[in-house]
């Protein structure tokens, strides 16, 4: 997914994932002021928080992670 890949691009501060985290909430207020679609980019910002490994139950919470995008209807693109 694109998302990801620009998201990977961004190096992480000593192991920390917060670049990559605030990051994707700047694309979701780009995209939710445009009245696009901005969940990808929320579940994206979670998505690198978990993988930090570091938190209660994060294999659990990866595995929430991939079933929620499993259930997101694919959306079309458009040129603008």
């Amino acid at each position: 997914m694109k998302h990801r890949s620009l998201v990977g691009g961004i190096p992480k501060d000593n192991g920390d994932a917060r670049p990559r985290i605030e990051a994707c909430f700047e694309m979701f207020d780009v995209f939710k002021a445009k009245d696009d679609v901005a969940c990808v980019w929320m579940l994206t910002a979670i998505e690198e928080r978990v993988n930090e490994q570091n938190l209660f139950d994060w294999r659990q919470l990866c595995n929430v992670i991939e079933t929620t995008v499993k259930l997101l209807p694919l959306s079309k693109s458009t040129v603008h």
